[in-house]
């Protein structure tokens, strides 16, 4: 929708965190007059149920520490299907290669970091009104580290789904029947496949992780 002192730009947040809520609405009145928030949903699960025609924009704020991004990426694919000219902006609490690389293939029209300043903010989210697909800079820096799940072996995805579950090294060693070396081993090389430098990345996919594990699980018998 183009910028007009003439159009008013409806918007559909969810998000379950207050703190965001409420720097999210000083934001609109102090430097985007020109959107209304008309509806505000604590999960994209209920977002999804309340969605209408006269919602233009529906912003997303993705708390990885307590969201199951796979369910995320599935509903949000469900929602651009069902409405494809609706705008759609993520927030993300961590620049996830995985995560983002997901959100681009969905062709979401904007990806913020929660990192990113006001003036940023401003800027992408004027530029997805002007029709314009936009990224913080947080977000571009990550984008490198592109993801490939086809190239792990299934060892590697064994070692990463036991650590994004908590099983310390040690452990995970004692249960695969090999050395803590090679186990260290089978992890950095996994941890990189995915583009992750971090366990934090590793614990928000670990439902992702139990899924692409029992699909390689199945495929050698």
């Amino acid at each position: 929708m183009e910028i007009s002192s003439h159009i008013i730009t409806n918007i559909a947040l969810a998000s379950p965190c207050k703190m965001f809520n409420t720097g999210f609405y000083s934001l609109l009145a102090e430097r985007m007059p020109v959107c209304r928030v008309i509806l505000h949903c604590e999960s994209l699960v209920s977002a999804e149920k309340r969605l209408g025609k006269s919602v233009d924009l529906l912003l997303f704020s993705l708390p990885c520490n307590s969201l199951d991004i796979g369910k995320c990426i599935s509903i949000l694919r469900e929602i651009r299907d069902t409405y494809p000219k609706l705008k759609i902006v993520v927030i993300i609490e961590r620049c996830i290669p995985y995560l983002i690389a997901n959100l681009k293939s969905l062709k979401v029209n904007a990806i913020i970091s929660q990192k990113a300043s006001l003036k940023e903010w401003v800027l992408h989210i004027n530029l997805v009104l002007k029709g314009v697909r936009t990224y913080s800079s947080h977000v571009v820096e990550t984008m490198h580290r592109t993801p490939d799940f086809n190239s792990l072996k299934y060892d590697e995805f064994s070692v990463l789904s036991y650590i994004a579950q908590g099983v310390t090294l040690e452990n995970v060693a004692n249960l695969m029947s090999r050395g803590i070396k090679t186990i260290e081993v089978r992890r950095t090389k996994g941890m990189r496949k995915l583009g992750m430098r971090h366990y934090a990345e590793l614990i928000a996919i670990k439902n992702i992780l139990k899924d692409e594990n029992f699909r390689l699980t199945m495929a050698m018998w």
